[in-house]
């Protein structure tokens, strides 16, 4: 499981018109869909391309967490009795001067920059959210499901932060790389469930 180093590598240039060896690169890139039994529907150039627009989430990941919960609890009110200390934060300007909120809004794009920022190593991706995943049993009343209410507001919040340089095109990268990360996760929780395992908390370091 996991990305070869070889298909990720391929250098992104840009073409030179009328060049068979320019054209044959590119093709190999924008069709190579990453081997992985997990199921990453992206090429290597859709990774290239994450990466670049990721590094302007990452100078804002703290407003862009916070923006993603309010509206993850704004649309889901009953998801708020899963967390002590959000119970009486009920309107937008609470949750953000609220520094519990915050708090946990860094934690969870934390493991979220950890996964998009290595998304050419699934092995260490896929470990990483199957344990995160795992640790939300520890939730009483936390169904595997309500994974995927994130997957709205995510997209929102990205959308928000990064402004006009939220293409279509990258939208698209984004909707298949979030759906991922999120079934991984509600993976995670699953199979902890079923063994009866309660995985480690501490996140595994990422490999070259």
């Amino acid at each position: 499981m996991g990305c070869h180093t070889s298909c990720c590598s391929v250098p992104i240039t840009p073409l030179k018109r009328g060049s068979e060896v320019d054209q044959k690169v590119m093709a190999e890139v924008s069709s190579s869909i990453v081997a992985d039994p997990e199921g990453l529907p992206l090429t290597a150039r859709d990774i290239f391309r994450l990466g670049k627009s990721w590094k302007g989430i990452k100078r804002h990941i703290t407003e862009a967490g916070v923006e993603m919960l309010i509206r993850l609890f704004q649309e889901n009110a009953h998801l708020t009795k899963l967390f002590r200390g959000f119970k009486e934060l009920d309107n937008a300007d609470d949750m953000r001067e609220n520094e519990m909120f915050e708090h946990h809004a860094t934690l969870v794009m934390t493991t979220l920059d950890e996964a998009f920022s290595h998304l050419d190593n699934l092995d260490f991706v896929v470990d990483l959210l199957h344990k995160t995943g795992s640790t939300h049993r520890k939730f009483g009343g936390f169904l595997p499901n309500l994974f995927w209410n994130m997957e709205q507001p995510f997209l929102d919040a990205i959308k928000l932060t990064l402004g006009d340089a939220y293409t279509e095109s990258i939208e698209e990268i984004y909707k298949l790389a979030i759906k991922f990360i999120l079934q991984s996760l509600k993976d995670g929780f699953t199979t902890s469930e079923e063994t009866g395992q309660e995985n480690s908390t501490v996140p595994p370091e990422p490999t070259e």
